[in-house]
Formats: structure tokens, sequence, C-alpha cells
């Protein structure tokens, strides 16, 4: 007798790969990510407005910080985004392959395997110095066109590019390459708007090598999201991710893209002195009505979220008991008489007219937003659709 075909997932979801669970859509009974490309739509069309006459580029490297790389991609093409952002070749490839011709700019530091097909496909690399500025030029003539190339230089971050004073001596050189179309100058900055003295010092040593290449490098940029109030960081092209995403908490206009919804898989009335998850490390000290939340840092809810924080269940916040486990955790619903086995649990996001902020989730977790979207987006089922009303403003937490 043939072994029974498993159902197929219903269309509305789309699984990150390589995570694709056996189950299908059936794991979205327990939790799931909900992402609203209206909102994100909403959000781009606000940032274009505000950096005009800059062009922008928006960032969907990691898959789309996890909200998914082509949706987010094609969210963004139909606004007429000017550049895309990608961390590797595999992530630019495959927009290519979906249809995608908006360009795209390959913001880490290609491996010499990636470089042919780079070229191949009309994606702009990041070169730093000369001597990978020849190996590109080399590959280029071997395919027998110009590669396309964006100069970054370090003027602060530590990270890719060179110093300006190590730079100079090789302008001449690298200029001189004609298998490179020479599309732009860039730099990142480390610690903008937070250290605004370390902004300005970046910001001048950005601008005297702008200067000393202005003749062949006309596309300048240098401003990320947390350089959108600032229009000296503008200049040609600003590379906006997070705020775009709404995870930026000094963008409170860009509204939440991305939710973490879970349910509750049980309810139970505990007395005082209850120990509660791994460890014992919170104890009741009253009798505690306990629920049961059907996520956990298998599903990317930090482990540090261990007894701090909280969830909203019915729009009020509940507070998290002890340990974060892998697949579950407990709240305290004291103050949700009305609460029920399969209710909805909001961790971050949106839900209706309900908003708990990933950046204050992150906060509690000690962590960032970035990091909460990246490894929920990884690790749960996605559903794409706007709801309404949409929620920008937190939900008031109860005295």
């Amino acid at each position: 007798m043939p072994e029974p075909s498993m159902p197929e997932p219903i269309r509305s979801i789309a699984w990150p790969s390589p995570v694709r669970p056996a189950l299908g859509a059936l794991a979205q009974a327990r939790s799931w990510i909900e992402i609203d490309l209206a909102a994100l739509a909403d959000n781009l069309r606000a940032i274009r407005t505000l950096i005009r006459p800059a062009r922008l580029l928006f960032t969907v490297k990691k898959d789309a910080y996890g909200h998914g790389l082509l949706p987010a991609a094609r969210t963004a093409r139909q606004l007429g985004v000017d550049y895309l952002g990608v961390a590797c070749l595999a992530e630019a490839l495959s927009l290519r392959a979906a249809g995608i011709r908006t360009p795209i700019l390959h913001l880490g530091a290609a491996v010499p395997e990636e470089l042919e097909a780079a070229v191949r496909h009309d994606v702009d690399l990041t070169v730093s110095t000369l001597e990978e500025a020849r190996r590109l030029a080399l590959i280029a003539r071997r395919a027998e066109r110009r590669a396309r190339a964006h100069l970054k230089v370090d003027t602060g971050m530590g990270r890719l590019g060179l110093r300006p004073e190590q730079l100079v001596d090789q302008i001449d050189d690298l200029a001189g390459l004609a298998e490179i179309e020479w599309i732009g100058l860039y730099s990142h900055l480390a610690d903008c708007p937070g250290n605004p003295a370390l902004t300005d010092q970046q910001l001048e040593q950005f601008r005297c090598v702008a200067d000393a290449t202005a003749d062949w490098l006309r596309l300048r940029h240098l401003g990320a999201s947390g350089a959108l109030a600032d229009r000296r960081l503008h200049f040609d092209m600003l590379r906006v991710g997070i705020a775009a995403y709404g995870g930026d908490p000094l963008r409170p206009e860009c509204g939440p893209v991305m939710s973490l919804k879970s349910r509750l898989l049980f309810i139970k009335d505990c007395p005082a002195g209850q120990p509660i998850s791994y460890g014992a490390t919170h104890v009741t000290s009253q009798a505690t009505r306990v629920g049961v939340v059907a996520a956990g840092y298998g599903n990317g809810y930090p482990r540090l979220l261990s007894g701090r924080g909280g969830v909203l269940v019915g729009g009020r916040l509940a507070p998290i008991l002890g340990r974060v486990c892998m697949d579950q955790f407990m709240i305290d619903l004291n103050n949700h008489p009305g609460a029920r086995v399969g209710d909805t649990v909001l961790l971050f996001g949106r839900d209706g007219a309900h908003y708990l902020p990933a950046a204050k989730v992150a906060v509690w977790a000690e962590t960032i937003s970035y990091e909460l979207f990246c490894t929920a987006g990884m690790m749960n089922a996605r559903t794409y659709g706007s709801a309404a009303p949409v929620a920008k403003t937190p939900t008031p937490e109860p005295a």
C-alpha cells in the first residue's frame, strides 16, 4: 500500500530555505511571521520623499533582514528604487534569475569565485585595493565585458576599504584600469547618530577622498538609515535598510513590517512557591495563572528574554516567567482573565491596533532589531499580506 503523501504548503506561506519544516503549513498553528508588504512600500515612499534628490539604495541582504529577498525586492522595484544592496553574489543572482534588472551593489568583499558571474550579470562590486581591482580587470578582460565597481574607503569603520592615507598612492592606477567601469565611491559610518564627533571626522575624511576622485567617481554614498535626518550625509545616494523595515526606533513614522506571533498552548493555575522553567530561576510569589507559549529560542526568540520583558496577549503585556526554552516559554496571565488556549500571542510587531516594537524587545534582549528580524525570519513560516488598522504607536504598558 503506498505511503500517504504529505499535504502541500498553502500558497500564502513562504518558507525560508533551507529551513523548511516537514509538516509544511501545519507549523503555522504554533508560531509564524507576518510580513506586511504594504507597510514596507509606505516606508520606502516616506524615505524617498525625505531624501530627495538623493537616490535610494534599499538593502535586501540576508534574505532582506529575514523578510524575504524576492518579495522585498519586488516591492522596491515597483516603487522604482534606484539600487538594491546584497551581501553575497548568491543573493544577486537570485534577483537576476527572478527578472529583477534594478542595479545591484554587492556590499561585501567578493571572493575570487564570485567575480566572473558578477561581471556577466552586471552586479556592481565593492573594490577596496589596487590588487582587488587588477584581479577584477583580468576577469573582465577574459569575459570580454567591463566590470562595474564602487571604490570603498575606510573613514573610521575599520572594516572594508583602505584608509584615505593608504589609498592616495593607488588612485591614479585604479582610475586607469579600462576594464572597470567605476560607478562610485562610498564609505560606512560606524556610529551614526550615536557618536556625532566620530561621524563628523568620517564625513570630513570622505569629503577629502570624494574631492580627489571627483572626475571619475561621481556617485558618492556615505549614509545609511541612521543618516536620514542629516542632509550633510546624503550626498548622491543613501543606503537604507532597518528604517525601511520599521525596526529603527529613531524613525517612528516608519511602521512595522515584520510581526512574530505564536499561540497559547496551555494555561494552568499555580500556587505561590511554584518554580517555573529550567533552573527554577523564577518562583511564583503569589497564586499565578501561567500560560505556555508555543515558541522559544528555536524560533529566534532570544533566550536572554528569560525573566525580562513580555509579550502581548489581547493587547495587554504579559511578563515572561523564568527561562525561555527551545520551543516554549511561560508568561504571567494574572491580568488576562479572558485568555484562552489557542489565543494569538504577539512576540513583536503589530497585531491589529496593538504594537510591540521589535526595537523595544531587542533592548530587553540586549541585542538589536536587525538580529531579531534575521533570526526569526529564518526560523519561522512567513505569510505575506496587509492588515488594518496599521499600528505605528506602541501599545501602552499597564502601570
